[in-house]
């Protein structure tokens, strides 16, 4: 048995294309025929006892009595065309073969071994057969006119030589070349039918693809006859010329085909769907005509035929029978389209009942499954009909030979499933360095690493965790969902190992040392839910009524896994805030007691005033690590490598650790004003304008920017102030704004003015005032609305300024490493995929005489492990060990700033540099940080981002400058509307409308 891609059966074809021209169909064999034989109980076999030590005319003479007075011959591996089948049998000769004279350039990249094994001919006038050639040849000619296909029609005269030679012993052994010289010698007519490359052998894959995909008419009535699992409908199809010469021909066949019934009439360009190019969408399509008025059949024929960019007559067009039951339709893209990895894609509709949305891009509330190739089951919520889907798109897979196409598909109500189109995904994967096996590996490493860390460490409580990109220091958003191995590393360092678990500690809340917060799974960093919810919880909570908080939440997260961007808000309590009431009333209809509640209350409440009592002293810690920077950043004769770890060192001790305390405060802060407007205490409009009257470091970096683009300061003054800023704050291979100043301040002066000019007072009038401080004294805060005004301003721009001060020493940590590697000829992009460690390793002489040969070889290793990672597909929770291999892309609720503006769309990459033309425009970034300041003196109209949320930096820079912008709208959402050329954004509503 010959499978196509490991399972297909390549009988499937040669029984559809043999059965016209043949009465009964015998099958000889040796290997595996008793599997033959169970998947075809019709098929006569013949065992071939000796297949192993004989050649092909061996196994042709056990079929003797079944010959006939003349035969069709085969090759059990070749594919071919019913009209080859007819060719062959309609030409007149003792003896006939199929030949192909493109068969050096029959598919692309085809190697000389391959070719050098062909069986070719020599022919002679009007094709005769002068003489053939087999792989075992003495002598092989040097420029043969084609290749024997494998197949051939045995006359009345061949049939009877064959059995005339059977009883020679040497004739078992061989191959078909020797019997056509055989009988070229003995003087018979032997003639060849020229296939001019319409076949394929199942020894290349993608020979067999293209023998299988061509326009979308062909690749649909190619496959119609051999699929079991799935329905392609019955089609009319003709050329742009075949229409153009006789209309009415055409209009007769549709009528006959289809009667009265609702049609789609199709595109089948010659270069839509191909290998090359796609051009997906490009042409018409149009729906639902109706098959009974032939002036609305001949208008959508036309309409089809119009949308051809080219005036070509051998475009075709595809007459369909409308699917009108439709229980969820879409596209399944069989590997990944950015790198081709072992992933089946499920994006579909099962709501609107339509065909085409998901490929018109006009679906709502779209669903995304993503199941590795290797998934045993399907995850919760996946239609009842998506096991049969499945089963469709393997046997199309394998009927193709070919696993990387994007196959459009409806599901009936029945279960049934039809096919609309199969063909192949039209981008070339050979830049990935990944593979299918290394995949499957990695994916088995992580799953088990996830099991093990179920059991909680010392000092965590809760029964089971999950992982979130988006929880606590939400990675995603700060290094990426594939961060770099130095960028990771610093992460680590400088926030996820320890720092994080101290504030928490030093703050009032549960000690969890030595716990990290970050783990990384096949390269994709993940936050320890269950170790941020055991950090959350106040000291003096006791264990049993802290590990019940911990369980619930993660239940609830769990149940709804959208939450996990927002556990800090709406899922953990980690502060006061003036709806605990109403979070509170939940815990209690969930079996929490009036009396457990009230104590986690007032432990909040001894929590959140310690907050209002430390900020100033925060502050201060912010100066006192601001002049040991300076210090550093001074230290004269210190090497490089060697200043780059003591940055880091510095800022892990003390800049860090500051930024988290005054992160924290502003977090307390900004749950104080959600949670205000939540419960009416002030509106969205007075919560707004106060913190546009937060003057933050992004508004002096915004003024300087005006100042730069008027003259009035100088580019080394700016610099001085703020040239280690650079997107991607802990990514070496981005340059800052000191390396790449043109790049980020361009002169395009801004056409967006400030949105706030105070930098001091509450523009709140004395009614809001009141109306917060009354809330704050119900709370039991004790505090006056002066002193609130103090704390909510320290805290928020005390956090971006400790961000601010801390990322001088980082950036210029990278600037040394820059330096180190320019020493040691080692570029920035190897530095990139060097740990920490490694770094480390050097400095303490532990890595041996070769250092630079020592680091190139661990920065392959780390871009080997990075690219592998951009491959792999993880979702943005983690619940069970399943989720490795499939899972739902949710989508994400956003966080939504500012007021409503329609604008152009332009994405940026992550590293990108800054072009020019941004003024009002909507700019789509996949993650941000204070290093992407440069976009607000850019002019931009709003601001939207894959990952972050209410409490993220440019949530505050946007607040800041009442940008309208939508913060975390999760990467699934983030890609679709990268491709939409406008959006309207209206924060009010927490809309994002796509205008195509």
């Amino acid at each position: 048995m010959f499978g196509i891609a490991g399972n297909g059966r390549v009988l499937d074809w040669q029984i559809n294309a043999l059965g016209e021209a043949c009465g009964q169909v015998v099958f000889v064999g040796g290997y595996r025929l008793p599997e033959i034989v169970a998947l075809y109980p019709d098929l006569h076999a013949v065992i071939n006892p000796d297949w192993a030590a004989t050649g092909v005319v061996g196994s042709l003479l056990k079929a003797e009595g079944q010959l006939g007075l003349s035969c069709l011959v085969s090759y059990a591996d070749v594919l071919y065309r019913v009209d080859l089948v007819r060719k062959v049998c309609g030409r007149a000769a003792d003896v006939v073969i199929a030949v192909d004279s493109h068969w050096r350039e029959r598919y692309d990249s085809r190697s000389m071994a391959d070719l050098s094994m062909a069986e070719v001919v020599l022919l002679g006038a009007e094709g005769s057969l002068l003489s053939a050639h087999g792989r075992a040849a003495s002598a092989r000619p040097p420029a043969p006119d084609a290749e024997f296909v494998g197949l051939a029609r045995l006359g009345e005269r061949a049939v009877a030589l064959l059995r005339l030679w059977a009883a020679r012993p040497e004739i078992a052994r061989w191959d078909f070349p020797q019997l056509l010289n055989a009988f070229v010698a003995e003087g018979l007519q032997v003639t060849a039918v020229d296939c001019q490359g319409d076949w394929a052998e199942l020894n290349a894959p993608q020979d067999v693809a293209h023998f299988v995909l061509g326009t979308k008419a062909q690749t649909l009535q190619r496959l119609r006859p051999m699929v079991r699992c799935s329905r392609i409908g019955e089609q009319v199809t003709f050329t742009v010329g075949e229409w153009r010469a006789d209309p009415s021909i055409w209009m007769s066949r549709v009528r006959g085909a289809f009667g009265t019934a609702r049609l789609i009439v199709r595109s089948s360009a010659l270069g839509e769907d191909g290998f090359q190019s796609s051009h997906a969408g490009r042409f018409d399509s149009v729906l639902d005509v109706d098959a009974a008025d032939a002036r609305v059949v001949a208008a959508a024929i036309g309409s089809v035929v119009a949308s051809y960019a080219d005036t070509s007559l051998h475009h075709q067009v595809l007459v369909q029978r409308m699917v009108d039951d439709i229980a969820f339709s879409g596209v399944v893209m069989t590997r990944t389209l950015s790198h081709g990895a072992p992933y089946r894609v499920f994006n579909y509709d099962e709501t609107s009942g339509a065909s085409d949305t998901v490929t018109s891009g006009a679906g709502v509330g779209l669903k995304t499954l993503v199941m590795h190739r290797n998934a045993a089951g399907l995850p919760p919520g996946a239609p009842a009909a998506m096991p049969r889907l499945l089963e469709a798109v393997r046997e199309i897979e394998d009927l193709v030979g070919h696993d990387s196409l994007d196959i459009e598909f409806i599901v009936a109500s029945t279960g049934e499933v039809h096919v609309l189109q199969a063909r192949p995904i039209a981008i070339s994967h050979g830049h990935w360095r990944g593979s299918d096996e290394l995949v499957e590996r990695s994916l088995q490493v992580a799953q088990r690493e996830f099991q093990r860390l179920q059991a909680p460490a010392p000092f965590v409580l809760g029964r089971r965790t999950v992982y979130s990109v988006m929880t606590d220091w939400n990675p995603a958003e700060i290094i990426g969902t594939r961060p770099r191995r130095l960028a990771c590393s610093l992460y680590a360092a400088l926030i996820t190992n320890s720092v994080w678990a101290r504030q928490r500690r030093e703050y009032g809340y549960r000690a969890v040392e030595p716990q990290p917060l970050m783990q990384v799974f096949a390269g994709h960093p993940y936050i320890d839910v269950r170790a941020s919810l055991n950090s959350f919880i106040p000291a003096d909570v006791d264990n049993a009524l802290a590990a019940r908080l911990v369980d619930h939440a993660i239940d609830r997260l769990v149940a709804e896994p959208d939450l996990h961007d927002k556990v800090e808000f709406e899922v953990a309590f980690t502060s006061l805030s003036f709806d605990f009431n109403q979070r509170g009333e939940r815990l209690i209809a969930e079996g929490f007691s009036p009396a457990e509640v009230a104590h986690l209350r007032a432990a909040l409440l001894r929590l959140t005033r310690h907050a209002f009592d430390r900020v100033h002293r925060d502050a201060r810690a912010v100066d006192e690590f601001s002049a040991r920077l300076a210090m550093l950043l001074q230290a004269p004769g210190l090497a490089p490598l060697r200043q780059a770890l003591a940055l880091v060192d510095d800022c892990c001790r003390f800049g860090t650790l500051a930024f988290a305390h005054l992160a924290r405060a502003g977090f307390v802060a900004t749950a104080l004003l959600k949670s205000a407007v939540a419960t009416g205490v002030i509106d969205e409009d007075e919560q707004a304008v106060y913190l546009q009257s937060i003057r933050t470091v992004a508004t002096d970096c915004q003024e300087d920017v005006e100042q730069l683009q008027l003259g009035t300061m100088s580019l080394e003054d700016f610099l001085v102030r703020h040239g280690h800023l650079r997107p991607g704050t802990y990514e070496i291979t981005t340059p800052s704004y000191a390396e790449a100043p043109e790049h980020y301040l361009a002169r395009d002066v801004a056409k967006r003015p400030l949105a706030h000019r105070q930098s001091h007072g509450t523009p709140w009038p004395m009614e809001t005032q009141k109306r917060f401080e009354a809330g704050l004294t119900q709370l039991g805060l004790n505090v006056n609305f002066e002193q609130a005004d103090f704390f909510m301003r320290a805290a928020i721009a005390g956090r971006e300024r400790a961000k601010f001060v801390f990322t001088r020493g980082l950036s210029r940590a990278l600037d040394q490493l820059v330096a180190f590697g320019q020493e040691m000829n080692v570029s920035r992009e190897e530095l990139s995929h060097l740990s920490l460690e490694d770094l480390q390793a050097v400095q303490s002489g532990r890595i041996g005489a070769d250092i630079a040969g020592s680091l190139r070889m661990r920065a392959e290793e780390g871009a080997l492990v990075h690219a592998l990672a951009l491959g792999i597909e993880l979702p943005p929770v983690l619940v069970d060990a399943q989720d490795f291999l499939r899972f739902f892309y949710p989508e994400a609720s956003a966080s939504f700033v500012g007021n409503a503006v329609t604008a152009e769309v332009v994405c940026l990459d992550e590293v990108a540099a800054a072009p020019t033309g941004l003024a009002g425009k909507v700019v789509l970034i996949l993650r941000a940080d204070p290093g992407h300041d440069w976009l607000f003196g850019k002019g931009i109209a709003g601001l939207v981002t894959a990952y972050g949320g209410a409490n993220s930096h440019m949530a505050v820079r946007a607040a800041e400058f009442g940008l309208p912008a939508a913060l975390g709208v999760g990467e699934k959402r983030y890609h679709r509307l990268a491709a939409c050329r406008r959006l309207r954004l209206d924060s009010r509503l927490r809309t994002i409308t796509e205008l195509h």
